[in-house]
């Protein structure tokens, strides 16, 4: 297991808060547990689990968004006929 200084675990954290990168990509680039990851995402005031709350909830907020309009273009196209 890699050990990371502190200045690297900020990095490794800033990127997998504010950059996108997945906690299992950041566990394979740097070769560190996820659970690790976790760990120090939940010390450092943002929870790594809201954090991944998050994203799903807007991945499926955007999913909610296309099937809504879908439905409204069928919805129109009804109308029409």
């Amino acid at each position: 297991m890699a050990k990371l200084k502190e200045s690297e675990w900020k990095a490794l954290l800033d990127r997998v808060k504010n950059g996108g990168l997945s906690v299992s990509q950041a566990s394979e680039e740097y070769g560190i547990h996820a659970n690790t990851i976790y760990k120090r995402l939940s010390r450092s005031g943002t929870p790594g689990v809201d954090l991944l709350k998050m994203r799903r909830l807007e991945k499926e907020n955007s999913d909610l968004k296309i099937i809504l309009a879908e439905a409204m273009l069928v919805i129109n196209r009804e109308k029409k006929d």
